[in-house]
């Protein structure tokens, strides 16, 4: 957990995604959670977004520069904070746009963590299908602006392309939990997927 290295976080010039917030809110397992938004980078939920399903959102991200960005944009939402620590306490982890940046071992300290901690639900979003190089060519076919968009960042000294991972890499077997496999909640839904994990 703390080994993680910052650079592993640094979004790909794929990510420019929008967070489907309606497709989000069935696949929470109580009638009030306590969401953690590990990674929330700038923030992928709406100003002013809010469901009778959530009672807090927790925003978390290793990378503290962000804190400022994330308490002005949610200003005006009392259910969304900035929290400095994973030992506060939420019963559903969101993981979105985050799993490709970070080497196995890494996934897996984190996940595990999660288990030990009980969480009722674990939702990895945008989870990528193919090489970074093999989604750049279905980009040229299927979303060409996105590509214009973001060609800027290939020319970023301190950028890195994350390594691929399979479906079975991302699967870490537990006694208390079972996973299942879902559209992505990011608006590419050919490209990649959601995993979710439950405890039984």
């Amino acid at each position: 957990m703390k080994d993680m290295k910052q650079s592993h976080l640094k979004k790909s010039f794929f990510e420019i995604s929008k967070f489907n917030q309606v497709e989000f809110i069935p696949l929470l397992p109580n009638k009030k959670n306590i969401i953690l938004d590990f990674g929330c980078g700038n923030g992928c939920f709406s100003k002013n977004f809010t469901n009778k399903k959530i009672k807090q959102i927790k925003m978390y991200d290793k990378d503290k520069t962000l804190r400022s960005f994330i308490k002005k944009k949610y200003k005006n939402n009392s259910k969304i904070s900035w929290i400095e620590s994973l030992k506060s306490n939420y019963n559903v982890v969101l993981i979105n746009s985050v799993v490709q940046y970070l080497t196995l071992k890494e996934y897996k300290s984190l996940i595990s963590h999660f288990f030990l901690k009980k969480v009722d639900t674990i939702i990895i979003s945008d989870v990528p299908k193919f090489p970074f190089y093999i989604e750049g060519v279905f980009c040229i076919f299927t979303n060409i602006k996105r590509i214009l968009i973001s060609l800027r960042y290939l020319f970023q000294k301190n950028y890195n392309f994350y390594f691929f991972k399979k479906k079975s890499d991302f699967l870490i077997h537990n006694d208390y939990y079972e996973y299942q496999f879902h559209t992505n909640l990011n608006e590419d839904k050919l490209l990649r997927y959601t995993i979710i994990y439950k405890k039984i």
